[in-house]
């Protein structure tokens, strides 16, 4: 509508000048001592309307007024013919030709309604009538006729004014919806010309890559790609090879990168097609963004590469954790009985690298989030209040550690000791991160997820506290940011240590059903958010234990596990504190034995991977008794921790992570029996 208006105004300048030239040249031929002092005057008053028009008519003009110029305009020459035919012995078809003329013009020139050609015509027949009759030498027949002529083509322009108008408002109708389809479409399109700059492109490819419409008409397509597209060729031989292709009139697709106002990049895919246009030629580009696609692809592709590692890593692990949790029982065991001062200390360094290969094995297990966890209503001041303790004696010179807890944040459904270890970790992460020193800032917030939500992949609809641990260091790039939840990445120079540290991270918090997002950029620090459920259910109940008989013998203790060694070491170590002990490998043989057992259990030590199963071992004992407690034992929870949560929750009296050492081995037994520490 804006050009429409601006045509107009330049139309109507177009005529006021044409027709002051005209005016002007016809009164400079017919100048002479011929020439009639009132013609010459019409003549002179109708050039200054004219000229006045052509200068006034500018497209600042509302509508209307460029209206009453253009009526004034044609009212003037109408009366001063009209004026000629009144006043000089002017044949009607003379003048009359020129009223035609002004009838028809406004018909295919100017842009008014059919009221305003009424207007004219009116104002145009009923003086030109009155100047027929004002002489008495006219012949009244080609008065007549004249008068007929004039009135039929002044009703005929009216008509034509309409049926013209009529025309204009259903292509502007047109016009206006194509621009809304245009202006409103969610994809990108760029208009080009032949010569492959903008000619026209819709506000949505403004937004894609930053610039308002107006500074990309008349730019070359080349200016809104990258130096390097994805099949390796640089921008300009990209642009020059498929727009070649939509001119020669093959419509394909392809993949671009696109460089951004502000310096970034986005991957758009591209259809284009060659149209032909009533202005000429012209090739159609729209543009479909996908970088989110890509991420969210790159993501799940990260994630199952993670997955599948994960499986890798907790299926060895788990094998590996059942061998140190052999060597390192009987290794202390043994320990506490050698003489000679060799063999202790060869016993010593078993032990030690029992106790560093199972930390190991914990870091890989809690990275395929097959660490048994247990959890417990927690609150997120207590945690980062323990994190702060702990980290204290770690943290180098120049690091200061910065907790910002605030008040009223709902408890989470945590494994404290789990969710505590995920957190010095990042701490550490983050210190080595920064050789110079600096703050690393500890906080909590609360979090709604509503919906899917990009800022927390992975996230399910609910409530969560975001543990955050922020520091100023050297940050990560995008290729570091992909990997650094993988074990041993090579790809990691800002986050160094043991290999498993994030992943491990990454593993304990996927465990408490949360998600894990990093805020880096190099040169700008790190902010990694561990993202954790709010506690939703009822707080388990209290261990229950049953009270000591005094004078009562030693326990029985049925050991159930599928290892072989773990049972042999379990066995050996608890003997050596007068417990009598069971064996059995399976489901079957650990109700058996203890159905059989003569005297009767007193304690079941129950791993929860095995075959059979560890809920079918504790629902077949509790329908023999339930008074013998149950003690639920594992480093590795192939399903998450449902089992370790459903059998503490039916009464099972406590949880012993594995591997474990002979004398936290004897706590917990005295402990689930009621026995007195000795």
């Amino acid at each position: 509508m804006v050009a429409f208006h601006r045509h107009y105004a330049y139309i109507l300048r177009a005529l006021g000048l044409v027709a002051a030239a005209v005016v002007a040249a016809r009164i400079l031929l017919t100048r002479g001592p011929g020439a009639s002092p009132v013609e010459t005057g019409l003549r002179v008053s109708e050039v200054v309307v004219a000229l006045a028009v052509g200068i006034l008519a500018t497209p600042r003009r509302p509508r209307a007024v460029l209206n009453a110029l253009a009526l004034t305009l044609l009212l003037t020459i109408a009366a001063v013919n009209a004026a000629r035919l009144a006043f000089q012995s002017t044949s009607p078809w003379e003048a009359g030709a020129v009223l035609i003329a002004v009838l028809l013009s406004a018909v295919f020139l100017l842009t008014w309604s059919w009221r305003w050609q009424l207007l004219l015509v009116a104002f145009t027949v009923g003086p030109t009538s009155a100047a027929l009759l004002w002489p008495g030498d006219v012949v009244f027949r080609e008065t007549g006729n004249f008068f007929i002529t004039l009135l039929g083509v002044g009703a005929g322009s009216v008509v034509g004014v309409y049926l013209v108008q009529r025309f204009r408002e259903g292509l502007a109708a047109s016009e206006a919806r194509y621009r809304a389809l245009f202006a409103g479409a969610r994809e990108a399109i760029v208009i080009m010309n032949p010569d492959g700059t903008v000619s026209e492109c819709n506000p949505a490819f403004g937004a894609l890559v930053g610039y308002p419409a107006e500074r990309v008409v008349g730019r070359p397509g080349t200016d809104f790609l990258s130096p390097l597209q994805p099949d390796g060729t640089s921008g300009p031989d990209w642009f020059e090879r498929h727009f070649r292709a939509a001119l020669a009139g093959e419509h394909g697709t392809a993949t671009a990168y696109l460089s951004r106002a502000d310096g970034g990049e986005l991957e758009a895919e591209m259809t284009y097609a060659r149209l032909q246009t009533p202005q000429g030629l012209v090739v159609q580009v729209v543009l479909r963004d996908l970088t989110e696609h890509r991420a969210l692809e790159r993501r799940r592709q990260r994630e199952r590469r993670v997955e599948a590692l994960a499986r890798l890593a907790g299926g060895i692990s788990h094998q590996f954790n059942n061998l140190l949790a052999g060597v390192l029982t009987d290794a202390t065991a043994l320990r506490a009985e050698v003489q000679r001062e060799d063999q202790a200390e060869a016993l010593d360094e078993i032990a030690e690298a029992a106790r560093r290969g199972r930390e190991l094995a914990r870091e890989l297990i809690r990275f395929a989030q097959y660490e048994a966890v247990v959890l417990r209503l927690v609150a997120p001041a207590a945690v980062l209040e323990r994190v702060t303790t702990l980290a204290q004696g770690t943290v180098v010179s120049g690091v200061t550690l910065v907790a910002d807890v605030p008040p009223g944040l709902p408890d989470v459904a945590a494994d404290v000791d789990e969710l505590v270890h995920a957190c010095l970790q990042l701490v550490v992460n983050a210190q080595d991160a920064m050789p110079e020193g600096g703050p690393i800032t500890l906080s909590a917030f609360s979090v709604a997820v509503n919906h899917q939500d990009p800022s927390w992949p992975g996230a399910a609809v609910g409530e969560y506290v975001s543990f955050t641990v922020r520091d100023t260091g050297k940050g990560m790039d995008a290729a570091t940011r992909e990997r650094v939840f993988e074990p041993f990445s090579g790809g990691r120079p800002v986050y160094e240590g043991t290999g498993v540290g994030l992943p491990a991270v990454y593993g304990i918090v996927r465990a408490h059903k949360g998600t894990v997002r990093i805020d880096s950029s190099p040169g700008h620090g790190t902010a990694i958010h561990l993202l954790i459920p709010v506690w939703k259910e009822e707080p388990l109940p209290a261990l229950r234990r049953p009270t000591p008989v005094p004078g009562q013998p030693r326990a029985t203790v049925l050991v159930v596990d599928d290892e072989a060694i773990v049972r042999h070491s379990v066995n050996r170590a608890l003997s050596r504190f007068g417990y009598r002990v069971l064996e059995a490998e399976n489901a079957d043989g650990a109700v058996a034995q203890f159905a059989a057992a003569d005297p009767p259990v007193d304690l079941v030590l129950l791993d929860i991977v095995f075959p059979g199963g560890a809920r079918t071992v504790f629902r077949d004992i509790r329908e023999q008794t339930r008074s013998v407690p149950i003690l639920l034992s594992s480093g590795y929870a192939s399903h998450g921790d449902e089992t370790i949560q459903a059998l503490l929750a039916a009464g099972a009296c406590g949880f012993l992570r594995k591997p474990y050492e002979v004398e936290e081995l004897r706590q917990t037994v005295a402990h689930a029996l009621g026995e007195a520490d000795d």
